[in-house]
């Protein structure tokens, strides 16, 4: 017969539920019940209470201060400790050491971007505002090493307890935001780059756009076949294209014939997304105009989305991707670091704190971006691959969802010619981890 979980809390709230349903349902695949105030617990469940009092339960965790409260909290209330080697923090004295329903649900519904916070030029929330900045809370997947050692720790206490088993996976993402070099380009726009380029007498460019132009040689951003060859290795593959009007941040192709054959190109073996433009992240009539004018393009529907330059106002441009009707958002990651932004390598759902409800729009974390690797962190070749490889393993470790970004002119050998190689071998790695775990799971049963 299997255990019965039960948790009991002083109160239940919109926020508890959603951080039970996510620890209990999502990560540890178990069923629970919630106990109402003053409700006593089965005789043969899985107790845990959630209270000052421990009602004598399997597990007792302390409330640091009522979940609903903790979007309030100064920044003077963090400070981080250790617990069976993984950095927490909201410490208090119950069977572990720290608030698991607060920490989580902190971390996960980003209340830490609720702040006043500096934000950077492109009016994003950088690592560094963060209350975590300099600790290790942002550089590991901490919500999902927690839940896994509570996992253990249920079992201890009930060992027939069936925990969900976790797969490691790749999913492999490219941002289009200027699909061709000089292919698809008007007469008007190939013109007045060929004048700039003799102003600063750039000859090998002119040769290099006047030989793709007749059909003498390959644009340099068409690294699609390379693509191609190389996400058979992924458990995903998606593009998101950037499809807007012209400004200083937008430079896409207009939806011409060069792109629609491109979309279809790469629609045969992935997925295709929409990437909202640059100052789309508070106007929803914009991006469902970029979506409406995608879908047309692609003659599907697209239920998937990555913000151009990482841009969002958190809660507000998630309610606009749910009225544009996407499911699934790929934009939750930091710019200049490779750090874990929502604490997880685990896709979730998405919680406004400030209406107090669940928004039907699944967040998929985003943890390697090439930009991040060679503008940010200024890294090339073998440096950016391991700093690249490290991040691979945290995930591996915890069973994770790995999403990395790519660019499609990253991979032009004639533009950035260290970073094909980058791509290729880290491409290799996470398939061989991948391939090591898939043994290791099969040696042990």
């Amino acid at each position: 017969m299997k255990s019965k979980v039960e948790i009991y809390a002083g109160a239940w709230s919109p926020e508890l539920n959603y951080t039970c349903d996510f620890i209990f349902g999502e990560f540890l695949g178990l069923s629970y019940e919630m106990l109402e105030c003053g409700a006593n617990f089965s005789a043969h469940a899985l107790k845990i209470s959630y209270a000052p009092d421990s009602r004598n339960a399997d597990l007792h965790i302390v409330p640091f201060a009522p979940i609903e409260s903790l979007i309030k909290l100064p920044a003077d209330r963090f400070s981080c400790s250790m617990w069976l080697g993984t950095p927490v923090f909201f410490k208090t004295a119950g069977s572990i050491p720290f608030d698991l329903f607060g920490a989580v649900f902190f971390l996960l519904a980003r209340l830490d971007e609720h702040r006043q916070s500096p934000l950077d030029k492109h009016g994003r929330f950088p690592a560094r505002s963060s209350v975590f900045a300099g600790t290790d809370i942002l550089y590991r997947p901490v919500v999902d090493e927690w839940l896994i050692k509570i996992g253990e720790l249920l079992r201890l206490a009930r060992p027939e307890l069936e925990i969900k088993k976790r797969t490691f996976q790749w999913i492999n993402t490219f941002d289009i935001d200027v699909a061709y070099a000089y292919r698809g380009r008007s007469i008007g726009r190939n013109f007045l780059a060929t004048m700039k380029n003799l102003a600063q007498l750039d000859l090998d460019r002119i040769a290099e756009r006047f030989k793709v132009l007749i059909n003498d040689g390959k644009d340099p951003f068409d690294t699609y076949e390379t693509q191609r060859r190389l996400h058979v290795q992924a458990d995903r593959t998606i593009y998101f294209f950037l499809n807007s009007s012209a400004s200083k941040f937008d430079r896409a192709l207009p939806i011409n014939r060069t792109l629609k054959k491109l979309i279809a190109y790469v629609s045969q073996y992935a997925e295709v997304g929409i990437h909202p433009s640059y100052y789309s992240k508070n106007q929803p009539d914009l991006i469902l105009k970029e979506k409406r004018s995608l879908e047309t393009a692609l003659n599907s529907t697209v239920i998937v989305s990555r913000q151009h330059y990482l841009r969002l106002e958190l809660p507000q441009t998630m309610h606009h991707l749910e009225q544009a009707g996407i499911e699934e958002d790929f934009t939750l990651g930091f710019a200049e670091f490779l750090a874990f932004r929502c604490g997880t390598a685990t896709p979730y759902q998405f919680f406004d704190p400030l209406a107090r409800r669940a928004l039907p729009v699944q967040i998929f974390p985003l943890h390697i971006m090439d930009a991040t690797l060679r503008d940010y962190l200024c890294l090339i070749g073998s440096d950016a691959l391991v700093a690249a490889k490290k991040i691979v393993d945290l995930v591996s470790n915890v069973g994770g969802s790995l999403c990395t970004l790519w660019h499609n002119d990253t991979l032009s050998q004639s533009e950035f010619p260290d970073w094909y190689f980058v791509y290729e071998d880290l491409a290799a790695y996470i398939d061989q981890k991948r391939s090591s775990l898939s043994e290791m799971l099969r040696s042990s049963q």
